[in-house]
């Protein structure tokens, strides 16, 4: 019987909160046995370049929902910083095509159904330990946009904190700000010059508010936490990074994202057996030295290796081989070795070559138009009906029953677009996710890709991904304009005879 399909609407991949989303969706439907299929920008909305983030965003386009069994929406990555018009196209989209059970997570989309994550439970821990371990007494809380759903569910979890300690709940010590680095700092320039006093403690809605607030309380000689305790939320890299690390409480993305599968569940099997979500790796309060009770060593090892490009690595030990890594890329010289190649099809082999800095995965297909390499008529509204598979790699290691990789650019490999993946594997023993990314050049569709990697996997597609696929998408385009080149060269060797 065919496995069940959840889709997953996101953006930008590699950020933190992305990737608690997928972690949960992942974990459930492994359990399930479910395929996911995520549909991914790889940046984010606010992208400050317009025509490379239409190209991005052209991906959503390529979604037929009659392949999927429900739709779970990562609405908060598509509203970033107050972005409205990606979320409203997309919402326009469903509405129009999308028969599916559709679920939204943390934020609103639309008239769909909701799931929230419970911040105002995490928050209220923040504050307990603000005021048990550190007995703090006069206490400032510093939220994020004013009425924002997220915001005004952790401002809850602060306020009941003190209320149900009988402390009272003084307006005049709430402010609120952007959650991002300026809100903390414009709190620090208000406690600086005086106009505020100096409280024990300040709560934020945000580790990058209460990174803004320390760094710039300390620029001017205050001392954290000696004069002032600081703390953050979300457990972001940045609060690690921070030259002071910074107090932090990993939210329960992951738990709502499988409660949302489990909503899904509900309604295309209800008579099936529904489980509990379970528990993050990384959970509960991750202290930092904003507070005074150091950094949490095992959390900061944990970012350092993610976050760190490793030049010098031991390329003999297996655990490395399929090791995603920023330092590999970055000394594979990927996009030189394939923009040097003389012909198409060479270029295509070079891509196929450099399959193995995605290791570890199941397949990977580079589906383009049939005339990408025509230049003289962008394609940037949607995909055709037909597309051309033109790669399908596998490791080198691994052997898959019944798949077989190519590399070319003839209509021999040519497929409905409706089918997403040319050829699907049916056959495997356990549940996959299938990344589609798009594969563009400024806002011209030349196609895109699909990566298939077991759930279970601990490494989701990242920045490595994200930086292999704009090397394809670039060289490619390199290719277009050499093709042209030489086209335009022999027709004037043509009209010159």
């Amino acid at each position: 019987m065919k496995r069940k399909r959840i889709g997953l609407l996101t953006t930008f991949p590699e950020g933190i909160y992305a990737q608690r989303i997928m972690e949960g969706v992942f974990a459930q439907c492994r359990a399930y046995d479910y395929d996911v299929f995520v549909f991914t920008p790889l940046v984010q909305v606010v992208h400050y370049f317009r025509d490379y983030l239409n190209g991005e965003l052209n991906i959503f386009k390529l979604i037929n929902f009659d392949m999927l069994d429900g739709v779970i929406v990562d609405t908060s990555t598509l509203t970033e910083d107050h972005i409205p018009w990606v979320a409203a196209k997309l919402l326009e989209q469903l509405k129009k095509s999308c028969k599916k059970p559709v679920i939204s997570v943390d934020l609103a989309f639309g008239d769909y159904p909701i799931v929230n994550t419970d911040d105002a439970a995490t928050m209220a821990a923040i504050t307990a330990h603000v005021l048990d371990h550190h007995g703090c007494k006069n206490i400032y809380y510093l939220s994020g946009y004013y009425g924002h759903e997220v915001a005004e569910e952790r401002l809850r979890g602060f306020t009941q904190e003190l209320e149900k300690r009988n402390i009272p709940v003084e307006q005049d010590k709430i402010f609120y700000g952007d959650f991002w680095y300026t809100g903390g700092e414009t709190l620090a320039d208000r406690i600086v010059s005086g106009e505020i006093k100096l409280p024990e403690a300040i709560i934020c809605a945000s580790d990058h508010l209460a990174i803004g607030l320390a760094n710039r309380l300390m620029k001017h000689g205050i001392r954290i936490p000696d004069d002032v305790i600081v703390t953050g939320h979300d457990a972001t890299a940045e609060a690690m990074l921070n030259h002071l690390t910074v107090t932090t409480h990993v939210p329960e993305t992951g738990r709502s994202a499988a409660e949302a599968v489990n909503r899904i569940r509900a309604l295309i099997e209800p008579d099936a057996e529904l489980l509990p979500a379970a528990q993050s790796a990384v959970n509960g309060l991750i202290c930092g030295d904003s507070c005074g009770c150091g950094t949490d060593k095992e959390y900061l090892h944990e970012i350092l290796s993610s976050a760190l490009v490793h030049n010098y690595q031991n390329l003999t030990n297996a655990d490395t081989q399929d090791q995603v890594d920023l330092g590999r890329l970055n000394m594979s010289y990927m996009f030189e070795s394939i923009t040097e190649k003389p012909s198409v099809h060479e270029a295509l082999y070079g891509i196929m070559y450099n399959s193995y800095l995605l290791r570890p995965y199941r397949n990977f297909w580079l589906c383009l138009r049939e005339d990408w390499l025509d230049t003289d008529h962008p394609f940037t509204d949607g995909y055709p009906e037909v597309m051309r598979n033109v790669l399908h790699a596998v490791p080198q290691n691994t052997v898959v029953l019944g798949q077989t990789q190519h590399c070319g650019d003839s209509p021999m490999y040519n497929f409905e677009t409706k089918l997403l993946i040319p050829d699907f594997p049916e056959n495997r023993e356990k549940p996959s996710v299938f990344y589609f990314s798009p594969v563009h050049f400024q806002d011209n569709m030349l196609g895109y890709a699909v990566l298939e990697c077991d759930l279970a996997q601990k490494h989701k597609i990242g920045s490595v991904y994200h930086l292999w696929i704009r090397n394809v998408s670039n060289a490619l385009e390199m290719k277009r304009l050499h093709e042209r080149g030489e086209r335009a060269a022999q027709s004037s060797a043509e009209q010159a005879e």
